[in-house]
């Protein structure tokens, strides 16, 4: 969410997340969005953009819109996610998150405060859970990166 219109959206993330006992990062995405200080909880840092590869190794939730690569790199890094899909192609991405059981879908337009709150902390509960259900298919990414990079040798070769 990192249009102009969307601060609110995000402001109502953002002030639902204050109580959090971690360290929460939000990624605009490379658009920026002007808030206040006092708009800013201590425990949130707001950043233009973020190596988000490298956050997800360090993250124990990701909390996404659900496009296709974020989703491939929470895979990847093991990360549970909550999703707020935006459009048609992020909802069909979500469902089969939620489908996996790598995630829960929460629709930002209706939840409460302390609906993401109690959703972040379900989801710590659950975390050797849902990893046990990511690893699967993490070693397929595994494999299949794996000869990708076969491939890409014996082409190069040629």
């Amino acid at each position: 969410m990192t249009k102009k219109t969307d601060k609110p959206k995000l402001a109502k993330i953002i002030k639902s997340l204050e109580q959090f006992a971690g360290r929460v990062v939000v990624s605009l995405g490379g658009s920026p969005l002007d808030f206040d200080d006092s708009e800013i909880p201590k425990n949130v840092s707001i950043e233009t953009y973020v190596d988000q590869v490298k956050l997800l190794r360090q993250a124990i939730l990701f909390i996404t819109h659900g496009g296709i690569n974020g989703i491939h790199e929470a895979i990847q890094a093991g990360v549970p996610m909550l999703l707020f899909p935006q459009t048609g192609e992020q909802r069909d991405n979500a469902r089969r998150v939620v489908e996996l059981g790598f995630g829960e879908v929460l629709d930002e337009m209706v939840f409460e405060q302390n609906q993401l709150l109690a959703r972040v902390e379900g989801f710590l509960s659950r975390f050797n859970e849902i990893g046990e259900a990511m690893s699967e298919i993490q070693e397929s990414f595994s494999r299949a990166s794996a000869s990708k990079a076969l491939e890409d040798s014996i082409v190069q070769y040629l």
